[in-house]
């Protein structure tokens, strides 16, 4: 057996916490630039798009077999719930609140997961699981220290938005691992994540909204492209 490969899950986690954090930095800066929702859409569009793009490469002829239509329903309802509520509630947050702030709330991700998890039976609560989700909400704290800290009347607004993001990504997190399992990763991601987009267009619509991008300067289309790869 090779011994990376009991390596890779935690190797997984941390690439993942990386790219978790950047996102937060090059949203928070996109917002200051260009609506919230256009940001999301056009982030989630583009994303879809290239991983669509991959699954047909690497699935071919299999992409249109290879999510089960039984399965499609709930598929596109936690599309909806990580890629449109979630996407537009963690853009939002990020134009009331200071990116270190956005980070902490973010943070707290694993444990709303976890909580959630042990309510719905999913999970047993183990006093190593819960120090392990209290430190590193504590640890992310720790690290940020006063740059978590902001000021102004609307700040609360941030706060409420990113910790709802949090808790839809908790949800997205229990729920949907049964329909990776039975159908390709990279289809139902891509999948969920088109459509998610254009429901953000469609609720953008509805606001009239305009995608307008004129204010985007070069250092802000340079974040959007790093939130779309």
């Amino acid at each position: 057996m090779d011994d990376s490969a009991p390596r890779l899950p935690a190797l997984a986690a941390c690439l993942a916490t990386v790219l978790g954090g950047s996102a937060v930095v090059a949203t928070r800066f996109a917002v200051g630039e260009i609506d919230p929702g256009v940001l999301a859409f056009l982030r989630h569009l583009g994303a879809g798009t290239l991983i669509l793009l991959l699954a047909a490469l690497i699935l071919r002829r299999r992409l249109l077999q290879s999510i089960a239509a039984a399965d499609l329903p709930a598929i596109l309802g936690l599309g909806a719930i990580q890629y449109a509520a979630f996407g537009w509630l963690f853009a939002a947050g990020l134009a009331y609140v200071p990116a270190a702030r956005g980070a902490l709330a973010i943070a707290t991700y694993p444990v709303q997961t976890l909580i959630l998890a042990v309510v719905l039976g999913r999970e047993r609560l183990t006093a190593a699981k819960a120090a392990g989700a209290l430190i590193a909400v504590a640890g992310v704290a720790l690290a940020l220290g006063d740059h978590a800290g902001a000021e102004g009347p609307e700040v609360w607004k941030g706060d409420a938005l990113l910790l709802g993001a949090a808790f839809l990504g908790s949800v997205y997190n229990v729920f949907s691992g049964p329909y990776f399992r039975r159908n390709s990763a990279i289809a139902v991601t891509g999948v969920q994540i088109v459509f998610g987009a254009l429901l953000i267009l469609g609720g953008l619509w509805l606001s009239g909204v305009s995608l307008r991008t004129d204010g985007l300067t070069t250092n802000g289309w340079l974040a959007l492209a790093w939130l779309i790869t």
